[in-house]
């Protein structure tokens, strides 16, 4: 979403370039720390771990496949064939709300405005 790539493919790249390896990090880590409850006698612990295990791994299809498809074809200009520069953009900005933080003095005080 806040990637400055001009087209959704490159986007989805930016993001998996920049988020892929912590997503799989985090699944992985997760998936080590509760493997111990593999192992036990209990089936109460076993199905934990198997339910931990499916959610994690659906949690990280989804970060990795899923949500990144879906924001390459619904994102914020996909629908678009219009691809204007940043600086036009800027440009452009500036002239419909120039300054809009600057509280100019008439507005403090109404005596000013004659």
């Amino acid at each position: 979403m806040s990637s400055k790539a001009p087209t959704p493919p490159e986007r989805v790249k930016a993001c998996l370039y920049s988020l892929g390896l912590p997503i799989v990090q985090g699944a992985l880590s997760t998936i080590l720390g509760v493997l111990a409850l593999l192992v036990a006698p209990s089936y109460i612990f076993i199905t934990f771990f198997k339910v931990v295990f499916l959610v994690i791994v659906i949690a990280a299809l989804h970060g990795l496949v899923l949500l990144p498809v879906l924001l390459s074809l619904f994102g914020p200009g996909s629908c678009s064939n219009n691809q204007e520069d940043e600086d036009e953009k800027e440009q452009r900005m500036d002239k419909v709300v120039p300054f809009s933080f600057v509280i100019s003095p008439e507005a403090l005080d109404p005596k000013r405005r004659n």
